[in-house]
């Protein structure tokens, strides 16, 4: 069933629109009730239509698109007012801020929701509905040699919350876009540029609910400043799709595919602005915020290029700046880029997720994400060229107290930036890849965790002098800061990779910096990370650790299964029977389940790594005869000398053990001679490993 509320206006007859044009929509609208439509097709607006009492617009049944024409804004919310759409179709909507006024020195004012604009204190209900195509743009700023006005922001392509509700069940937004407003001319005196927020959706204040809506190809856009005499900063850009500042959030089933952020640059005295969150830009403050079952693909966020001050990419997919949980979600393929300057460098952090606050993640999928480090950029004017920048953590950067359980990182990559290659610029390095997975600058904590196939590489130097070389640390995780808690983690087949230059490659596996203390590791699998080792640095508490080292030592094979999906909400790296992982962790620290949620320990122990060993059944052939007496007799093959199980059910769900023996020499058993169980309906017999 829907949650969205019905709306009813006590004393308010409902109205049909039957002829789909502006003029009978503005006057069913008027007084506000239940509007229904009794035709199909399009209605292009002139002007906003203004809901000034509690409405609902309900457009089932019939195909009616809303159309703004590029040139107006759809819907107009009065303060403290509710309005609820259901199954429209909404397009073309815009909304301008008004440009700044030198003459007069009033500044530029902000686009805000290109489709709808709520007022303070009001309720927007939205099921069922398309948003496309929408925009929103920032006024222009200007300026003189005695004052200089800033441009207008851009908040919400397609809805703009400022203060209330805002709920949306199974809905479309795509291709809507929030631009800042362009800087003005050169003057003496620089013009201040203004940010993109929310390229779909701006929610400041209250309550926010999205579930089973999907984002698509939308884009918050930092205004650009014309060249200038002194050095202004360049508009921002928060959330490519969703930007949620206070507003306590709830995304439940959404997804979030191919949305963006660009940060305002321009080529000359000029610096970046701050670019977050390719996807969703969650704000400081208060209140909750939970993601669970959600989608983050191809989504990016490139840092700021500007000429004296470059800035950061934070978060391909979210960047996070308040305590935040996320749950039985999937990031794949999003990616953050660094920014550049000509006097140095800024880092990409976290090619899916840059949190700056305590975060929660579990049962989560990172695949194929990517921080990526930028070329140096040189000047003629300064010299030689700043190196690439960093690379800081392929699938996450933490910078606030974090947990992780239960999920799977695998194919992520931290690519450090390449020195300028550009002829009259030597001397440039290359930047640091660091954390091909994970990137740790806080407190982290993390078990029953799959890392595997996950890279760090250094940036290449410039191409003339070949000098200075990036480094890459840690393939998997590295670590920055402490204390770090890792427990039946499973790593394997992490890199590090150096560049044709060389460059120190260190920590395949994990990497922690020389002063990180209160690192633990305990009952983990570490097992063909390469080159540079399965670890670099200093564990306080290393026990029960299965290692690359350690089994070359006693010359034992891992016996571990491929990456794949062996139940649970996450893929695995399974352990095949043999494997010196089962039973030898240390059960006092081992986690009631593993990284599946299969209960541990099976057997005589708990087992290393993320998954727990089940036994697959023994039997290869299972036969049950009834003798004359009426008694069962059960005959099976499996391998000669196996201990095994005899498991009994009346409905398959519920097993319990009837026998425990071992198989003969000849590889045959016969069990039975007991007579039925006197249940009614048929029983049901399965053989296991015990």
């Amino acid at each position: 069933m829907p949650w969205l509320t019905v709306l009813t206006a006590s004393g308010i007859a409902a109205a049909q629109v039957d002829s789909c044009t502006e003029e009978a929509l503005a006057t069913a609208l008027l007084g506000g009730g239940t509007v229904t439509f009794g035709c199909s097709g399009t209605i292009l607006l002139e002007q906003p239509l203004k809901i000034e009492a509690d409405t609902v617009i309900d457009g089932s049944g019939q195909q009616v698109v809303l159309d703004g024409g590029g040139r107006v804004r759809i819907f107009e919310v009065q303060d403290a007012t509710r309005l609820e759409l259901r199954q429209l179709t909404l397009v073309n909507g815009f909304h301008a801020g008004a440009d700044a006024n030198p003459e007069t020195g009033e500044a530029a004012s902000d686009g805000m929701g290109g489709a709808v604009w709520v007022g303070d204190g009001g309720h927007l209900l939205v099921s069922e509905c398309v948003f496309e195509g929408h925009q929103v743009r920032g006024g222009a700023g200007a300026g003189a040699s005695v004052a200089r006005l800033s441009a207008g922001g851009a908040r919400g392509g397609a809805i703009h919350v400022g203060n209330g509700t805002l709920h949306i069940e199974d809905s479309v937004f795509s291709e809507n876009q929030a631009d800042g407003g362009d800087g003005g001319g050169q003057g003496l005196t620089p013009h201040e540029t203004a940010s993109g927020r929310g390229g779909a959706v701006y929610h400041d204040l209250g309550e926010s609910r999205m579930v089973r809506t999907r984002f698509v190809n939308n884009r918050a856009q930092g205004s650009l400043l014309t060249e200038a005499l002194v050095s202004p900063r360049n508009g921002s850009a928060y959330g490519g799709a969703l930007y949620a500042g206070a507003a306590d959030l709830l995304l439940d089933g959404c997804q979030f595919l191919s949305n963006r952020v660009n940060v305002g640059s321009a080529p000359r005295n000029t610096g970046a602005g701050e670019a977050a969150g390719g996807a969703v830009y969650i704000g400081a403050g208060p209140s909750e915020a939970l993601i669970r079952e959600s989608t983050f693909e191809s989504n990016v966020c490139p840092g700021g290029r500007g000429w004296d001050l470059a800035t950061e990419g934070r978060g391909g997919a979210i960047a996070s700046l308040r305590s935040w949980q996320c749950r039985l979600s999937m990031f794949l393929s999003n990616r953050v880029e660094g920014g550049m300057s000509i006097s140095a460098g800024a880092p990409g952090k976290g090619g899916a997720i840059w949190s700056a606050a305590p975060m929660a993640i579990e049962d989560c999928t990172f695949l194929d994400n990517s921080a990526v480090g930028v070329m140096g950029q040189g000047s003629m004017a300064v010299g030689d060229a700043p190196d690439g920048s960093e690379a800081l953590g392929g699938a996450v950067f933490v910078e606030g107290a974090t947990w992780i359980r239960g999920s799977a990182f695998a194919r992520n990559q931290a690519v450090g930036g390449p020195g300028n290659s550009v002829p009259g610029f030597p001397n440039s390095g290359g930047g640091d890849g660091l954390g091909g997975a994970v990137f740790g600058a806080a407190p982290l904590a993390m078990w029953n965790c799959t890392l595997i196939g996950n890279e760090a590489f250094a940036g290449q130097p410039d191409a003339f002098l070949g000098q200075n070389p990036g480094n890459a640390r840690g393939g998997a995780i590295h670590l920055a800061a402490g204390p770090f808690g890792g427990t039946n983690l499973t790593l394997v087949g992490n890199r590090v990779v150096a560049t044709d230059a060389g460059g120190t490659v260190e920590g395949a596996g994990f990497h922690m910096m020389p002063d990180v203390t209160q690192a633990s590791l305990i009952n983990t699998i570490l097992f063909g990370n390469e080159p540079g080792g399965d670890w670099v640095g200093t564990f306080e508490t290393f026990r029960s650790n299965l290692t690359t080292a350690g089994l070359a030592t006693d010359g034992v094979e891992p016996r571990l299964g491929t990456f794949g999906d062996y139940g649970g909400p996450t893929w695995t790296v399974s352990l095949l029977e043999g494997s010196p992982a089962i039973d030898a962790g240390e059960s006092l620290s081992c986690p009631e389940t593993d990284q599946r949620g299969v209960m541990r320990p099976v057997g005589a122990g708990c087992d290393l790594g993320a998954f727990e060993f089940t036994a697959p059944y023994l039997a290869n052939t299972l036969v049950a005869e009834r003798k004359a007496d009426g008694r069962m007799q059960v005959v099976f093959a499996g391998e000669p000398d196996q201990d095994f199980v005899v498991e009994t059910s009346t409905d398959l769900v519920e097993w319990r053990a009837a026998s425990t023996n071992q198989v003969n020499a000849v590889g045959l058993l016969v069990f039975g001679e007991g007579r039925d169980s006197g249940q009614p309906g048929p029983t049901f017999l399965r053989v296991a490993r015990p």
